[in-house]
């Protein structure tokens, strides 16, 4: 067993995640509530990401400021206590999990050889794969190699997904132009469940996704294709429409998941509360001279936790709602051993700390939605068509 264990967590500078993990300094114990109150929060950091950095780029700051302020509020709202860790880590899968068909490898190609940002790219006279790159802030040393970042992160800056780096030279990049004539079918859907894909027509005339830019490229030195018809293309509609339902469903899975998971780590902190309510009762049962006129328990029994109910509000409500069957004190209680022999006016500032406690565990419990209704039904898409 070691003393003290050192924890660092990593991120690229000028990122989304960087700027996240960055506000919520003030709400992270780090590694004392990572496995405790803010597991739910922080395992659904990933998604957060995700929706800032897919974001439009007018609309990414709006996003990013309203995923915050959730972000601070849910920790807000949480109290110390744990909970079955097996039972969570379902809710920690990604809500849209694919293969990106752009790698950064490509990305760098693409942009400084074929896009109106090529004169921006100048080669780095001391890094193979590094780039002055011209922008309104001045020159900026920069690479899509990750490792060369890894090794000069003091002198160069990533250009990858999620930063706000290539993310402004993104937006200067005209959008595609239609054509009735394209042979290229783009079907997008925006909104909270950004997606695009890309078809092109295979040999016999069908839709085909377009899944590497080399599938794309091959296609501008090929013949032209077939002819894009209104029935081939309401079969890729068809085709993506049946992706986005596939989503839907897994992300409706993935939110009953963290659903379930947050109650269940509401019901171990209420269980807990219970539990500490008890044994300090237990405790003033031991001081009979400064506690005679109250009915306490003396047994270390589940009657000691049942018999909260007699206090009513908040007590009452929270046996009904936590499960209690088997919670029983223990006077071996690491928590029991240091409230043993406290004075009158300490134990009852404990008891009253943790009556506040529970009832704000009674009003989390009571008003969580309900993970069922929350996974029926999915939302209707609009699934948008252009050639290109």
């Amino acid at each position: 067993m070691h003393k003290r264990v050192w924890i660092r967590h990593y991120f690229y500078e000028d990122t989304v995640e960087a700027r996240i993990y960055r506000a919520l300094e003030d709400r992270i114990g780090w590694f004392e509530d990572v496995v405790g109150e803010l597991q739910p929060i922080l395992a659904r950091m990933g998604q957060v990401i995700q929706a800032a950095a897919m974001a439009p780029g007018a609309e990414r700051e709006q996003v990013l400021m309203r995923e915050l302020a959730r972000l601070r509020q849910e920790s807000d709202a949480q109290q110390a206590g744990g909970f079955d860790l097996d039972q969570y880590l379902v809710a920690g899968e990604p809500l849209l999990e694919s293969a990106s068909p752009v790698t950064l490898s490509d990305l760098e190609r693409l942009l400084k050889e074929a896009s109106p940002l090529a004169d921006r790219f100048q080669p780095h006279p001391e890094f193979r794969r590094a780039y002055w790159l011209q922008t309104d802030e001045g020159e900026i040393a920069a690479t899509f190699d990750a490792a060369l970042f890894d090794a000069h992160p003091n002198t160069l800056r990533l250009l990858t997904y999620g930063s706000e780096l290539l993310a402004t030279l993104l937006e200067t990049v005209p959008e595609p132009i239609s054509s009735p004539e394209g042979r290229v079918l783009r079907c997008w859907l925006e909104g909270s469940l950004p997606l695009c894909v890309y078809y092109i027509l295979d040999a016999r005339g069908r839709p085909q996704r377009i899944e590497r830019v080399a599938d794309l490229e091959a296609l501008y030195v090929e013949e032209p294709g077939a002819h894009w018809s209104e029935e081939v293309i309401a079969a890729a509609r068809t085709d993506f429409q049946r992706d986005i339902e596939t989503r839907l469903q897994k992300q409706a899975q993935v939110v009953a998941a963290r659903l379930r998971a947050e109650r269940l780590a509401v019901e171990e902190q209420a269980r807990q509360t219970l539990l500490r309510a008890a044994l300090v009762e237990l405790a003033m049962g031991q001081q009979p001279q400064l506690f005679a006129e109250e009915a306490l328990p003396m047994a270390f029994t589940e009657e000691a936790v049942t018999g909260l109910k007699r206090h009513r509000y908040p007590f009452a409500p929270l046996l009904r709602l936590a499960r209690v069957d088997g919670l029983r004190p223990s006077p071996t209680d690491s928590f029991y051993i240091g409230v043993q022999g406290k004075s009158r006016k300490a134990l009852r500032g404990r008891f009253q700390a943790l009556r506040d406690k529970a009832g704000r565990l009674v009003g989390l419990l009571a008003n969580a939605p309900d993970q069922e209704e929350s996974s029926q039904g999915l939302p209707d898409v609009v699934v948008q068509v252009s050639l290109l």
